[in-house]
């Protein structure tokens, strides 16, 4: 050691925290330093790069530090040599200990890149050479025994002829996990689970008794994995400590190491969980936390994040950062894997270890898990009132229906009093019951009041409370009775009947029965336009849009919406609700109708009146905010708004429903749609596969709308060239839509056209030409009014049939198809033209097919 100079490893020290600053917080603290330390420490800034701690552990004299560092400037003499199967091509960084480089196999074996570590050569010799190879050997030992997809793996070691060992490691080409996640705008939930990723790697090397020891956003890349997936990788175990070793404290960085591993004290799995902490509330909050002198974190994950954040911070994850980050080891979670079991648990919106296990607490997570369950006798209470509010008003309109009224208002009130006294607040959490329990144990008691004037509203509101809780076929039954009930009763009027068939007709599209909601929506509209109230038949006219869209296609559905919306503006205030609900639904039709520009004013139109009339929490704001955040992102206009919006129609769908309803699978699924549009395929793919399982939980898995999640999966497996799962999802989808659909229905149309795609790509061309034959022969049936479907199919075919050797009628359908297909945008546009100008090469005609290779590149 040189006379009076800092000693190594207060160099390694105070280098870690200076590496884990920039700008003017580098500078504030190199100023705090003697002039030897800062002198040393900015001596090893300039070499430090991409190649980690590695670079930086060894316990040499730091003068000899920086003289050779020195020495690495000049040319390095292994590039282009050989080590081992590896050919050095280049210097990716360097260090006080040694240099990384990257390497390629060039034995003819195979191919492959690593990174691949060498100590440096005048460190190979002298006093501090046998404790640079023991670290050396250690690491090796270590990545030996570590095998996990989230560990950048140990593939080959050896030693130089000069005696110096080298290892070859995965080479890792990705983004430190802060700023990967801020680049893709993750939400909480998605950062948490993205940390998982993390937590899982390090409970691998907790099994094996290795603690890390360093870890910090820059050990932490995130990279595309397979299937476009982000892959999650640790890095730089090369200061990691075997704990059946006696593990102590090594080189660190202050910033994220606790109290004990600051203190030089002996360290263990708690000690990366304080760490992780670390990162994690960096990741969620933006900064890392304050901390005192002793290095305790001094304030909550909440309090650190900004004002909006905080709602979302506050509670379990504060709780569990709180524990992660204790100053005392034994009082953190013992070991990565149980800090991950905890985040999946707050996920999960079940109860955490981290909190107590109170009643309340437990009660707040039953909440929060089945939040539209528990709130269901609102409902009911909810649209009881609104019955009362509208009976009230027909007493000042009807003097002798009066006495009918205030029959029903006590019936009413006899009804809820019956149904919440059941549900006892004083009660143990187990002994009370859930909201379908009281729907169900009084629905029956509705059933004897048949006579009793109150009893159709009283089934049409309990029919509302099931829907609300996705129980459509409960919901069904109830709706069938009222309406039952409202044609044998002669007092019945017009407005009453019309709301009956409305309800049951809205709940057979659910239940997809087509036949009775065609059947019941035609009644209503006959029902209203023999009335004087154009407010009805406006009503009636969009629930027939409702049934029209599902049934024949979103664009029959328009002249029925123009018209409801031409009464409306007619006749109601300009923030009417019905307003609202007649321009989503005619919104909705432009969007699934490929007009999206189109239908982003409308959308806007009903948003404005949905925020001012319902508030910030309502999901019918929620179905807006997701409609228009889909006509946004997918007609070129600002896709930072329609994130927005489609994250504040989750955040809606998740506080007032616990997203167990349809509406939030929607929800769900168009965040994925926005996300592809984006380029986050691996993001978006998850959220398919989210919407796809609450869509079978709530609607069970042969409903129309599991299809529509399928037929999504199935495109990103297909993007992602996993073609025989994407066929899977495709065909499933087909089988689902043939049994909802009548036969021959259009969707099935698309489904085929899918299908014999992945054929053609499989080479399967036979298979693939008879699917798109029957799309071809569907389509010119029932899509007569939409040719540009047809000739998608066509085109589609004909790309099949050249391989097959049907040019000819490759060339007919080509020929009929680009009459349509005339817009350069048009995803088909590529197919269009590469698929001529194979046709004009095989057919001798090369100056066509020139021209056709070049318009397919526009």
């Amino acid at each position: 050691m040189t006379e009076g100079g800092p000693s190594w490893s207060e160099v390694k020290a105070r280098l870690a925290d200076v590496l884990s600053l920039s700008g003017a917080e580098r500078d504030a603290l190199l100023g705090t330093f003697s002039p030897s330390l800062r002198e040393a420490v900015e001596g090893l800034l300039g070499a430090h790069d991409t190649s980690g701690d590695f670079l930086d552990t060894s316990p040499i004299n730091s003068g000899a530090a920086i003289r050779s560092l020195a020495e690495s400037m000049r040319r390095d003499p292994l590039l282009g040599e050989a080590i081992g199967p590896w050919r050095v091509r280049a210097r990716l960084g360097e260090g006080s200990m040694g240099t990384v480089y990257r390497a390629d196999r060039d034995d003819g074996l195979f191919e492959r890149t690593v990174a691949l570590k060498v100590i440096r050569a005048g460190l190979a010799t002298g006093p501090a050479s046998g404790e640079l190879r023991q670290r050396f050997d250690a690491e090796r030992r270590l990545l030996a025994n570590l095998d996990h997809p989230g560990i950048a793996g140990l593939l080959d070691g050896g030693t130089l002829p000069d005696g110096r060992p080298w290892l070859a490691m995965e080479l890792v080409e990705g983004e430190t996990i802060t700023v990967w996640a801020e680049r893709q705008r993750l939400d909480v939930p998605g950062r948490v689970g993205l940390f998982l990723g993390v937590l899982d790697a390090l409970a691998h090397a907790h099994r094996h008794l290795v603690v890390h020891c360093d870890l910090k956003p820059p050990h932490v890349l995130v990279e595309t994995g397979r299937a476009g997936r982000p892959q999650v990788r640790v890095l730089d175990f090369g200061v990691a400590a075997a704990l059946g070793d006696g593990a102590t404290a090594g080189p660190h960085t202050t910033a994220y190491a606790p109290p004990e591993q600051i203190a030089s004290g002996a360290i263990t799995t708690s000690a990366d969980v304080f760490a992780l902490g670390v990162m994690l509330f960096e990741l969620l909050a933006g900064r890392r936390p304050e901390r005192s002198a002793s290095g305790a974190v001094s304030e909550s994950l909440s309090s650190a994040a900004a004002p909006e954040a905080r709602r979302r911070l506050k509670g379990d994850l504060d709780a569990i950062l709180d524990r992660a980050l204790h100053d005392v080891p034994e009082a953190r979670y013992p070991t990565a894997e149980a800090f991950a079991a905890d985040l999946r648990r707050h996920l999960r919106h079940e109860p955490v270890q981290a909190r107590p296990s109170t009643a309340w607490y437990l009660l707040s997570r039953f909440v929060r898990r089945r939040r539209l369950a528990v709130a269901a006798s609102g409902v009911v209470l909810a649209a009881l009132v609104g019955l009362g509010a509208y009976h009230t008003a027909s007493v000042t309109r009807e003097r002798d229906a009066a006495r009918r009224e205030a029959a029903k208002a006590t019936a009413t009130a006899s009804f809820l009093t019956d149904l919440f006294r059941t549900y006892d607040p004083d009660a143990e959490i187990g002994d009370r019951v859930s909201a379908r329990d009281l729907l169900d144990s009084r629905v029956a008691r509705l059933r004897e009041m048949t006579t009793d004037p109150a009893t159709p509203g009283l089934l049409e509101a309990a029919a509302r409370a099931y829907a609300g809780l996705a129980l459509y076929d409960e919901a069904l039954p109830l709706a069938q009775e009222a309406l039952a009930l409202r044609r044998a009763d002669a007092a019945t009027r017009p407005a009453e009947r019309l709301a009956s068939l409305l309800l049951l007709s809205d709940l057979q599209l659910w239940t997809e029965q087509y036949g009775g909601a065609d059947s019941l929506t035609s009644e209503a509209i006959a029902l209203a336009r023999g009335q004087r109230d154009p407010a009805i038949l406006a009503e009636a006219l969009r629930m027939r849009a409702n049934y029209v869209a599902v049934t024949e296609g979103h664009a029959r559905a328009d002249s029925l919406l123009q018209e409801a919306l031409a009464i409306q503006r007619r006749t109601l205030p300009a923030d009417a609700p019905e307003l609202a609900a007649t321009l989503h639904v005619y919104g909705m039709t432009l969007v699934h109708s490929f007009q999206r520009a189109q239908a982003v004013a409308p959308l806007r139109e009903a948003l404005r009146i949905r925020r001012a009339r319902l508030g910030p929490s309502h999901p019918d704001l929620a179905q807006t905010l997701t409609m228009l955040g889909v006509a946004l992102s997918t007609s070129g206009s600002d896709r930072r708004e329609a994130v927005r919006m489609l994250v504040e129609a989750d955040r809606i769908f998740d506080e007032a429903l616990d997203r167990a309803h349809p509406e939030a699978a929607t929800a769900i699924m168009n965040l994925g749609h926005a996300a592809w549009k984006d380029g986050q395929h691996e993001s978006a793919e998850a959220y398919y596969l989210q919407g796809l399982a609450l869509r079978r939980s709530l609607l069970g898995p042969q409903h129309h709308t599991v299809a529509f999640s399928l037929n999504h999966i199935g495109y990103a497996r297909a993007y992602a060239g996993d073609l025989g799962e994407a066929y899977a999802r495709y065909d499933e989808a087909r089988r689902i839509l043939e049994r909802s659909f009548p036969e021959g229905h259009i969707r099935t149309s698309h489904q085929l056209v899918a299908m014999g795609k992945i054929r053609r790509r499989q080479g399967r061309y036979t298979e693939s030409a008879a699917l798109l034959r029957d799309a071809v022969t569907l389509r010119e049936r029932v899509a007569v009014h939409r040719p540009k479907l047809i000739a998608k199919a066509r085109l589609h075919l004909a790309a099949t049939l050249l391989p097959l050797g049907r040019r000819q009628e490759a060339e007919r359908l080509l020929d009929a198809a680009a009459t349509r297909l005339t817009d350069p945008t048009d995803p088909d546009w590529p197919t269009l033209n590469t698929t001529y100008a194979q046709l004009y090469a095989e057919t001798g005609r090369p100056r066509l097919a020139a021209r056709h290779e070049a318009l397919a590149q526009q």
